[in-house]
């Protein structure tokens, strides 16, 4: 599948610290942590390698605990062996080991692509280890900052192509004067207003089915904004929007210009010129 360039693609370490009240760090000491990037980019993957030096052995059971605002919070096997697996497991260590020995692990999240609304913002991640009867023994915190790019999946964008073309000739037929409206169905009769509202409340919906990841960063980016659109309009108003937001963020991306969402990018590009000039 094709994706959009991901400008910051180098990895970067990191500078872990123990979590307040880890009372059993010692007996895991993380001692290096990697991430791939250096900034979570929305839409795309991350990486963390990590080296450490437990002071006990690592065996069955053992899991490893990410816990992330916006990733969310995971739970994984940290060793690869042939027992059966109580969890996922995501680039285990290969065990048992024996105490004192260097180990290393790596985890991939994808990030959601709702995080680009916290575009700029340093975020803090947790990472922690229990053993095999589920006792802690290491917490470590880490500060990741939220790249302001996304990686795009240009195939999902192009599938979801028609649902978007259908819902842009639904809203310009809504804004033309009912006498000379087409209609949305076949035939070419003018449908009344109440039924062209209907048509793009419905077309929205196919488009949000049809890419989840973006409607979900624009219902965030409104929450954030406390965006209310007016309920007279139906639709109307939150399609356009979307489809500006989208527009607006692919735009700026696409131009390699750093990601900001202020409280304007449900404006058309001619407005929001407008409104700058004015600013």
């Amino acid at each position: 599948m094709g994706m959009m360039p991901i400008l910051s693609m180098l990895t970067v370490a990191l500078s872990p610290t123990p979590c307040a009240r880890a009372d059993k760090t010692d007996l895991f000491r993380l001692w290096r942590l990697d991430a791939l990037p250096g900034a979570l980019v929305p839409g795309s993957s991350a990486c963390l390698e990590w080296h450490a030096s437990p002071l006990v052995s690592l065996d069955t059971g053992w899991s490893v605990h990410v816990r992330h605002g916006l990733l969310g919070d995971f739970d994984y096997e940290a060793c690869d062996t042939e027992a059966p697996k109580r969890l996922a497991s995501n680039g285990a260590v290969q065990c048992p080991t024996a105490p004192a020995t260097n180990v290393s692990g790596k985890l991939c999240l994808m990030v959601p692509l709702a995080a680009v609304v916290h575009a700029g913002e340093s975020t803090e991640l947790v990472l922690s280890w229990a053993d095999g009867a589920g006792s802690p023994a290491a917490c470590y915190r880490v500060s990741l900052p939220i790249a302001g790019e996304i990686g795009v999946d240009e195939t999902v964008e192009a599938l979801a192509a028609d649902a978007r073309l259908r819902l842009r000739r639904a809203l310009h037929e809504v804004a033309l004067p009912k006498s000379v409206a087409p209609s949305l169905a076949e035939g070419g009769d003018a449908k009344p207003a109440a039924v062209r509202q209907e048509a793009v409340r419905l077309l929205l919906h196919d488009v949000y089915e049809a890419q989840p990841e973006w409607a979900e960063a624009f219902a965030q980016w409104r929450r954030a904004h406390r965006k209310q659109y007016p309920a007279s309009d139906d639709a109307h108003a939150e399609a356009t929007a979307f489809t500006a937001f989208r527009e607006n963020v692919l735009l700026a991306a696409r131009a390699g210009r750093p990601l900001s969402l202020d409280e304007r990018f449900d404006l058309n590009a001619e407005t929001r010129r407008t409104l700058s000039h004015f600013a």
